[in-house]
């Protein structure tokens, strides 16, 4: 039987496996923001390359492959990452490396079939996964159940942001909230709202990213009146907008966009709420950075008349 010898999932250490096939055959799995790698080998040094994906967000699409080809999740629960995840799982499934490669090379085919609108199709597996999420939601609070997808995505990510003001203190609140720390909250709402909706997105689903913010900005918002929770989610926008783009030329941005949709695929993929600590230190992020990365530039709330 394969074994799963060790593997790191863990943002300064890394993210690579070492499997050991039943044969006997190493094989080391490793992935970075830049590529996937999977060789045979012990330590990933020397050994032939059996596989290698450099387009990450293509990975994502040939992860959601793996998971749906493989129910069955044979990897320990400490490991998290979605793309790491997935991959591990299928070669735990594969009988050799031999049939590993042809399982990996495969699912790219079916990832780009999928990209290209091909006879090659994959389950909306993201969007059934938050489907489910939405309705534990709706059983713990009492709420009535729900098809539809654009109120289940505004709950879940309703739900994130709750699960962030909770956790931290810098978060907007009742009683002391100040425009900065507001249009802040705003922002960061942008940025998880538009990776739920981009996985959607990968997956054939339109949903109105600018209804799902409007009505997620009323719940988490909801002791600002309607005008002036307009007018955040408008600076909000044109910040966020004014983000995004700089991320052409700042590595920095770009990484921590790439960040935030990583978090977004994991949580919905696993339903574990545990994970939504990863968005309260992403939350921190923004906050101790703000200043000097992400809100440097754009409209900022004080400017939008009052």
């Amino acid at each position: 039987m394969n074994k799963l010898i060790s593997f790191y999932d863990d943002e300064y250490k890394g993210r690579r496996a070492n499997i050991r096939m039943d044969n006997g055959d190493p094989c080391w799995i490793s992935i970075n923001q830049a590529r996937i790698l999977v060789k045979k080998s012990k330590i990933g040094i020397f050994g032939p390359k059996l596989y290698e994906r450099k387009n990450m967000s293509k990975a994502a699409r040939t992860a959601k492959v793996l998971s749906c080809q493989y129910l069955d999740d044979l990897t320990p629960d400490g490991m998290r990452d979605p793309v790491l995840k997935s991959i591990v799982n299928a070669v735990l499934h594969c009988s050799n490396l031999a049939e590993a490669t042809r399982v990996l090379s495969e699912a790219d085919l079916k990832a780009e079939s999928q990209a290209k609108d091909a006879d090659i199709l994959i389950s909306d597996f993201f969007k059934n996964n938050l489907m489910v999420i939405a309705d534990r939601l709706r059983k713990d609070n009492e709420l009535p159940e729900s098809e539809n997808l654009e109120d289940n995505v505004t709950l879940v990510l309703a739900h994130i942001i709750y699960y962030i003001q909770g956790k931290v203190s810098h978060f907007p609140v009742k009683g002391h909230a100040r425009d900065s720390d507001v249009l802040t909250g705003m922002v960061f709402l942008y940025f998880v709202g538009s990776q739920l909706i981009q996985h959607l997105r990968d997956e054939g689903i339109k949903v109105s990213i600018n209804n799902v913010i409007a009505k997620t900005a009323v719940r988490v918002f909801q002791f600002l009146d309607s005008e002036k929770i307009a007018r955040i989610a408008h600076a909000g926008m044109e910040q966020y907008k004014a983000i995004v783009r700089s991320g052409g030329t700042r590595e920095s941005i770009r990484s921590y966009t790439q960040k935030v949709g990583s978090s977004v695929l994991a949580y919905v993929m696993s339903r574990d709420d545990q994970l939504l600590d990863v968005f309260s230190a992403l939350f921190l992020t923004l906050i101790d950075t703000q200043e000097n990365l992400l809100l440097s530039s754009g409209p900022k709330l004080h400017e939008q008349k009052r």
